[in-house]
């Protein structure tokens, strides 16, 4: 299996990680709450688990799928900062430059930057908080 994909589900896990150790350091206090501020971490962390191309893609897309799923509630409490990762998990699935050179190469810059931002972000975001 290529490096890029993996690269870029490692990328969507860093803010999805830094998110929910913001979320657990600042605001949210006890077991209950842990299990809903990390459980996305386990869903962007799943696709890392794969070795295989094909179950990797099928992972991404899955994982990307759950984590939208979770962030559509997570609206209503101010909570939808794992979105990042299930875009950079949507960008993963399409960068397998063995199935397509270009679209690889898109995805991969797509996903870097959304990475890079999230992350940049979250980053500023837990200095100034």
């Amino acid at each position: 299996m290529h490096g890029w994909p993996r690269a870029l589900a490692g990328a969507g896990l860093l803010p999805s990680f830094m998110a929910a150790a913001h979320l657990t350091l600042t605001w949210f206090d006890g077991p209950v709450w842990w299990v809903v501020v990390w459980l996305p971490v386990l869903l962007a962390a799943f696709p890392l688990a794969v070795v295989h191309p094909e179950p990797f893609w099928v992972a991404c897309l899955a994982s990307a799928v759950l984590l939208i799923v979770l962030a559509v509630p997570g609206f209503w409490f101010g909570y939808y900062l794992h979105l990042p990762a299930a875009l950079v998990l949507f960008t993963a699935a399409a960068a397998d430059p063995r199935r397509a050179p270009w679209r690889a190469r898109v995805a991969v810059g797509i996903g870097g930057l959304l990475a890079a931002t999230a992350t940049a972000l979250y980053a500023w975001a837990w200095a100034h908080s």
